[in-house]
C-alpha cells in the first residue's frame, strides 16, 4: 500500500476505519451479487488492508479502532449483505486483538440506528432496539 510505505515509523499511534458506502438492501433473490461484492470490497477490506499495511507504522501501544454497525447483532429484513459485512469486521476485530496484542490494542465501535429520514418508515419497536 503506498500510503503506508509514505509513512513514519512510530509518528502515529492510533488508526480509525470507518468505511461507509452503498449497502444494497432486498431480498436474497434480489440482491445483485457483485453489488454485495463491492460493498464487502469497501467496508471489510478497507479495514483489513489499512490494519495490514499500517498497524506495523504505529507506535507501541496505540490502537485500531474499527466501525461496524447494529445489523451484526440485530439483523434486519433485507439487510444481509451489512449484516454479513459487520458480522466480519467485528470478527477480525478480534482475531487481530489477538494477533497485535498486546502492542497494539484492537477494537470496534458498533453504533445503533441513528434517528434520520432514512429510519422514519422502521417500526418504532426496532427503533428502540426489540425485536
Amino acid at each position: 500500500m503506498a500510503l503506508a510505505d509514505k509513512l513514519p515509523q512510530n509518528e502515529y499511534d492510533t488508526l480509525i476505519v470507518s468505511a461507509a458506502g452503498k449497502a444494497p438492501h432486498g431480498s436474497l433473490y434480489d440482491l445483485i451479487t457483485n453489488d454485495t461484492r463491492e460493498m464487502i470490497e469497501s467496508k471489510f477490506f478497507s479495514a483489513y488492508l489499512s490494519a495490514k499495511y499500517i498497524s506495523p507504522k504505529l507506535s507501541d501501544g496505540g490502537s485500531i479502532t474499527f466501525v461496524s454497525g447494529v445489523l451484526n447483532r440485530r439483523p434486519g429484513l433485507n439487510c444481509s449483505p451489512l449484516a454479513v459485512t459487520n458480522g466480519a469486521l467485528e470478527g477480525l476485530t478480534r482475531s487481530l486483538a489477538l494477533e497485535l496484542g498486546p502492542r497494539l490494542r484492537v477494537n470496534c465501535l458498533s453504533p445503533g440506528f441513528c434517528d434520520t429520514a432514512r429510519f422514519d418508515d422502521m417500526e418504532k419497536s426496532r427503533k428502540e432496539g426489540r425485536p
